[in-house]
């Protein structure tokens, strides 16, 4: 069986898309379902210092010039890495004082190639230079709650997340509100309150639209950037599983902790959006995991999702993740995905989408 690169005939102008595997291209994951697979391209192992460790990459931005910023989830630090991997400049701290962070919850570059720290629990934006040093911080209204990306000259960021409610906004290129919206959770019942403690808001930008969903449930909501609702579209693939309803206290008592990992492991999520090359829109299904006596709760991505996202067509579905891989990020050079973590070195992985011909 030969496999064939996605052409641009097929899809509008496509980039590549990311997932893991080895860095010659010959490990490719089949996906039964749709005659499609992932294809690693390129993997960049992160640079490491002793003196200040990455802890956990809990957000990953893609910078013009193909560099990664790295946010780490347990230090509130920001990392800059060129294409190669090599460490280029670093900066952050713990506090509450001038340019220091009590976390990153989301990262992205500016028209002028500033970087732009999004503090949830300061709710304030840290301005940084290409070279991260300090420039300027700022609150913004609505307050960012974590994840932003750009959306044409301006940005969109998460704002709230409520149990049946999740928003987001549009901010002007100097921050200042434009629309905001909420995913409505309208299939929830009076059954269902649990699902707020683990469901979450997912979103995406391009320079054309915003796409955002309910990580529980279909279907995705596309908006232009004026704030105009486009509609909603999209299905879920046939490994999609819906969460179950649970009776009272079926998540507390004598071995809750395992109740709520088989709860969790039975029912699929929309992990991730991401735009690739701004024309297609992966959509990474996986499920939830409680870590151990901490009870942190994580994803396991098993499987993406391609629509071409001028023409909301389903390219194609249940297209799956090689083991032990999450997606965080699109961008023009494809779907950057971690794929190895200590004991071995951080590493992002890049795949390209390919069709059995």
């Amino acid at each position: 069986m030969r496999f064939e690169p996605i052409r641009p005939s097929l899809i509008g102008s496509l980039g590549l898309l990311a997932a893991c595997g080895s860095s010659d291209g010959d490990n490719v994951v089949d996906s039964r379902s749709s005659g499609f697979s992932l294809e690693v391209v390129e993997r960049i192992e992160l640079e490491e210092t002793e003196a200040a460790p990455l802890g956990d990459i809990g957000v990953l931005a893609i910078a013009a010039n193909g560099d990664l910023l790295v946010g780490d989830r347990l230090i509130p630090r920001i990392r800059r890495y060129d294409r190669g991997g090599r460490l280029v400049a670093e900066f952050g701290s713990f506090g509450e004082g001038p340019f220091e962070f009590r976390g990153v919850g989301g990262l992205v570059e500016d028209g002028d190639g500033r970087v732009l720290v999004v503090d949830p629990r300061l709710s304030r934006v840290t301005a940084l230079s290409a070279d991260l040093v300090p420039d300027t911080s700022f609150q913004v209204l609505p307050p960012p709650r974590g994840r932003v990306e750009r959306a044409g000259d301006g940005y969109v960021a998460m704002t709230t997340a409520a149990r049946r409610t999740m928003g987001f906004a549009m901010m002007d290129s100097d921050w200042k509100p434009m629309w905001n919206s909420r995913i409505h959770a309208t299939s929830l019942t009076p059954e269902t309150p649990y699902w707020g403690s683990y469901a979450r808001l997912r979103f995406t930008a391009s320079n054309e639209a915003v796409v955002a969903a309910y990580s529980f449930l279909y279907p995705l909501h596309l908006y232009n950037l004026s704030g105009d609702v486009l509609g909603t579209f999209g299905e879920p693939p046939p490994s999609f599983r819906e969460a179950s309803v649970l009776q009272p206290g079926a998540l507390s008592g004598p071995d809750a902790a395992d109740r709520t990992n088989r709860w969790m492991s039975s029912f699929t999520i929309i992990a991730n959006l991401a735009v690739v090359a701004d024309s297609l829109l992966a959509v990474t299904h996986g499920t939830l995991k409680q870590l151990g006596a901490t009870r942190r709760v994580v994803e396991e991505h098993h499987s993406v999702d391609f629509y071409d996202l001028r023409t909301r067509v389903k390219i194609a579905e249940d297209v799956e993740l090689p083991p032990i891989t999450r997606v965080v990020a699109g961008g023009r050079r494809g779907l950057h995905a971690i794929s190895e973590e200590p004991p071995n070195p951080w590493t992002i992985s890049i795949l390209e989408l390919r069709q059995s011909k």
